[in-house]
């Protein structure tokens, strides 16, 4: 083999390498910043849910997420509620490269203390 054909070889698989890690790094970065606006989406929700005389938000929270992370391709929403707080339970997937969809796995739970009236 010539030196030639090893240079472009060694140039390929570098290209390639280096193409690769920088859509890894790129997926997991938009995970995690869409992870984070799922959470605020939840803490925001639940907020709301545990004033005095409100009812759920579980729809307010589906359109939150539906909204503002727009790539969502599954979500499902539960309420957790007990008589001192009142919080949501958010759990689905986001779309990612093939070897990195197990990464994406949303599970987020969220819980705000209930206002009280005196």
């Amino acid at each position: 083999m010539n030196e030639r054909g090893s240079a472009v070889i060694s140039a390929l698989s570098g290209i390639t390498l280096l193409t690769t890690i920088t859509l890894t790094s790129l997926s997991l970065g938009l995970a995690a910043v869409n992870v984070l606006v799922i959470r605020d989406a939840a803490i925001d929700a639940s907020q709301q849910a545990a004033l005095a005389k409100s009812s759920s938000k579980s729809d307010y929270l589906l359109k939150l997420i539906r909204k503002r992370v727009p790539s969502m391709v599954a979500v499902q929403v539960t309420e957790i509620a007990s008589v001192q707080s009142t919080g949501y339970r958010v759990e689905g997937s986001i779309p990612g490269l093939g070897l990195l969809s197990e990464l994406t796995r949303v599970d987020i739970r969220v819980s705000a203390a209930n206002e009280t009236i005196l």
